[in-house]
């Protein structure tokens, strides 16, 4: 496993995914993304920036971690790995976009962290998702754009008590 970065807790945790804005778009992040996301410690985004401009948008929020999609322009590429690793007291999270292997974006994504970590992040499917494979815990926040087969497009906010226990909340936008 590649070195951790540390989340504080407590901690309330933005997840995003699939925002896909492409460079020159005239389309913007969702306001409700932005406004839903201020007070966060620290925001995650599972891959499918598009372009390096979303990054910098949310990084006027809160701080943010992210890895590449398939659908990334080369530069966020080439500033993004693949998988990323964080610890939250005894808790530990890995994020991925999920695209990987050829496999489903979940079967994809159980394939590269379970027995690495406790939760892992994932997107690529735009379906919001809060299960359990084994002792791995997945959650996929949807996407805030494009909802494709999902009802809603939506985000997620994950709440990390002082002992790292989880809470996870989806918001749909409208």
């Amino acid at each position: 496993m590649q070195p951790s970065d540390e989340i504080q807790l407590p901690g309330r945790i933005g997840l995003v995914a699939d925002t896909h804005r492409r460079s020159g778009s005239a389309l913007g992040l969702p306001p409700a993304l932005l406004q839903g996301l201020d007070g966060c410690d620290v925001i995650l985004h599972a891959g499918d920036f598009n372009s390096w401009a979303v990054h910098e948008t949310l990084a006027a929020v809160a701080p943010v971690y992210g890895v590449y999609g398939n659908n990334d322009e080369p530069d966020v590429i080439a500033r993004l790995p693949a998988m990323r690793y964080f610890t939250a007291g005894d808790l530990t999270l890995g994020l991925i976009h999920g695209h990987q292997a050829g496999r489903n974006a979940r079967d994809a994504t159980v394939a590269a962290m379970a027995g690495r970590v406790d939760c892992a992040i994932y997107g690529h499917s735009h379906l919001p998702d809060w299960s359990h494979e084994g002792s791995l815990t997945l959650v996929n926040p949807g996407s805030p754009t494009q909802r494709r087969r999902a009802q809603h497009r939506c985000f997620a906010i994950m709440s990390l008590d002082e002992q790292a226990r989880m809470d996870i909340d989806f918001v749909e936008l409208s």
